[in-house]
């Protein structure tokens, strides 16, 4: 028997600790949609303050994936901070006009972030919780401090609920091609 794994859901964790400090500095001067409630940063656009900081992103994402060849590159192009309350959390969502997406996390009990595949309609339990053979549910990655998990904008994620006393941060972001991609009638430049 030989079993082949076509079609994967990629899912990178990236370990970025040495920004942790410069993404705190940059998180002092955010506007926030709701104080109390939480929710996002008014700015969708943090980092188009800080060009040093955004680019170190875009080669982080760019480096991680690599392996994939594309013809250009990613640009960074939408950046937020998100604010849970306690006991608060994010619903399921994905992210439009985006290629990839990312969540970086700098601060300690932020807990898992969950990616979701809808199960199909004749649906069997089974026991094998390897996630490279889980076709379908949930999959929970911790949010730890200094990681950025990266993942394509289309899979729908969520934020269990946040189990501290205390709001939880996270900084989110996206990416999208820049240059010409070339592919017969469809061929577009991003700018």
């Amino acid at each position: 028997m030989i079993r082949y794994n076509i079609f994967p859901t990629l899912v990178y964790v990236l370990n970025l600790s040495d920004l942790i400090e410069p993404v705190k500095d940059l998180m002092k001067s955010v506007t926030w949609k709701d104080e109390v409630n939480g929710g996002q940063s008014k700015n969708v656009h943090i980092l188009d303050s800080n060009k040093t900081l955004s680019k170190q992103f875009e080669n982080k994402v760019n480096d991680s994936l690599s392996e994939l060849q594309y013809d250009v590159p990613l640009q960074l192009t939408t950046s937020w901070f998100t604010k849970t309350k306690p006991h608060g959390r994010i619903g399921m969502h994905t992210h439009t006009n985006s290629m990839w997406s990312s969540v970086y996390y700098f601060d300690d009990d932020c807990g898992y972030l969950s990616f979701t595949k809808d199960a199909p309609q004749i649906n069997v339990d089974f026991q094998n919780k390897d996630h490279n053979l889980q076709m379908f549910g949930d999959v929970k990655f911790p949010a730890s401090k200094g990681s950025m998990i990266l993942f394509p904008s289309s899979l729908i994620h969520h934020l269990d609920v946040n189990d501290f006393d205390k709001y939880r941060y996270s900084f989110a972001m996206n990416f999208m091609p820049i240059g010409l991609c070339r592919h017969a009638d469809s061929t577009y430049e991003y700018k």
